[in-house]
């Protein structure tokens, strides 16, 4: 009798890929770090994509992202102001002089800007989370760039979240930029969208002051994909609706149906979510998009398949649809291997809690004598395992494409608590396909 015995959280990092990199935490304060980043006046090679298109399109120049998002950044953490704090007179002027200088003349004389009347045109604000959903850019000339960006503010207090729009104009070799806001991008620029061509109808004039300079930067692999992880972090705790959005198409209709299928998984998961955090990553080109695959302290798996920079459609695991490494590792697999990579798959979704996913592939004919729904089938689970499962085999018996397997299923979080043995039959379909049947010991 051949044994094979395997952990199956390493197989899947070998379905993935053999190299991976650790994620260096970062325990510095978020406005302190973006603060540090808006006035660090570095040297580095910052060129901005060589494009002469006056039309806006997505921003794919990772470096000019982050600048942008820097002054966006420095305009709303400047009108940060504490919760319930009544500001001094010199408070109030320095807070207006502040903002000021980072509008543009064309905004400040279109809406009657004044220093005296800036605090009441744009209060302040509660400290917020800035997050960007949209950047595109259109190239006037060699210096000049307009960028349209958009996105939300996360009160932090509050948890109420808002959009915004900014428009901003950037000189890109004195590294100076200016702010239009929203209600007057709506007004004069109503069909601001990518693929809109902005040409001779904003001044391209732009003077330095004390607060409308950016610095430069070099963002590592590591960094950026701390922040794209992040990223969904935020989003999955506080806008469910943004993150279904920037999920995988195929990925999301799949596993999830509806957004209300999705927000009571983001729920069942909170603990997960508040406490995951990257640890290992791996990049790789695939031709018409860059993938990032994110594993978290737990072992769950996040990919991100980039189309521009923080621009990505996102699956949460590796059987749901076929990634294309594991379609390609499947099929220079031998039966036996086979069996591994699609136990592998079960230990995943019986870990991710995905009921849908395990009763998908039950027999027809087991399924329907000892679990006609989904809610039957989630309720054995439930009691039999475990919250951390790790799952073990030895094949016992093979008939053609169907084998028998001694299934031990063991806590991965206590060593103590009693080991679940279960008879599995796992048959062998088209493709990637395969259906299983079970019972215990």
């Amino acid at each position: 009798m051949k044994k094979i015995i395997i952990i199956l959280t390493l197989l899947l990092l070998i379905l993935i890929g053999a190299y991976y990199t650790i994620i260096v935490k970062n325990s510095t304060n978020e406005n302190e770090v973006i603060l540090s980043n808006i006035l660090e006046e570095n040297e580095t090679n910052t060129d901005l994509i060589e494009t002469n298109t006056k039309q806006l399109h997505k921003v794919d120049d990772r470096n000019e992202y982050y600048m942008i998002k820097n002054c966006v950044n420095k305009f709303y953490i400047y009108r940060v102001v504490e919760q319930d704090t009544v500001l001094e007179e010199t408070e109030k002027e320095l807070y207006a002089q502040n903002i000021y200088n980072m509008l543009d003349k064309e905004y400040i004389g279109a809406e009657n800007i004044t220093l005296d009347n800036l605090t009441s045109k744009i209060p302040p604000i509660n400290d917020v989370k800035i997050g960007i959903s949209k950047m595109y850019v259109s190239k006037q000339n060699d210096e000049i760039s307009i960028y349209l960006v958009e996105g939300t503010l996360r009160d932090k207090s509050t948890g109420e979240i808002s959009e915004y729009k900014i428009m901003l104009k950037a000189n890109t070799k004195n590294r100076i930029f200016s702010i239009f806001l929203k209600d007057y991008i709506d007004e004069e620029y109503p069909n601001l969208q990518e693929g809109t061509t902005i040409d001779g109808t904003i001044s391209l004039a732009l003077e330095k002051n004390d607060n409308n300079i950016y610095g430069g930067q070099n963002i590592s692999d590591e960094a950026y994909v701390r922040d794209l992880f992040d990223k969904y972090k935020d989003e999955i705790l506080y806008n469910q609706e943004l993150a279904y959005e920037h999920l995988d198409e195929e990925y999301r209709i799949k596993r999830f149906g509806t957004l209300e299928n999705f927000k009571q998984y983001a729920k069942d998961n909170v603990r997960t979510n508040v406490t995951m955090e990257v640890e290992q990553y791996q990049k790789k080109d695939m031709g018409t998009y860059t993938q990032y695959t994110c594993i978290d302290q737990d072992g769950r798996y996040y990919i991100f398949r980039e189309n521009a920079v923080m621009d990505y459609d996102l699956i949460l695991d590796t059987y749901t649809i076929d990634i294309p490494e594991f379609v390609e590792k499947y099929s220079f697999a031998d039966e036996e291997e086979k069996i591994i990579l699609n136990i592998a798959k079960l230990e995943e979704a019986i870990n991710d809690k995905n009921y849908q996913y395990i009763y998908s592939k039950l027999d027809e004919t087991f399924r329907n004598n000892n679990y006609p729904t989904v809610e039957t089938l989630k309720e054995y689970i439930s009691q039999k395992l475990y919250e951390k499962n790790e799952l073990g085999f030895v094949i016992d018996e093979k008939s053609g494409e169907v084998y028998i397997c001694n299934l031990n299923i063991k806590n991965e979080e206590d060593a103590n608590s009693p080991t679940v043995n279960l008879r599995l039959i796992i048959q062998l379909k088209e493709g990637t396909d395969y259906v299983i049947s079970f019972s215990e010991i």
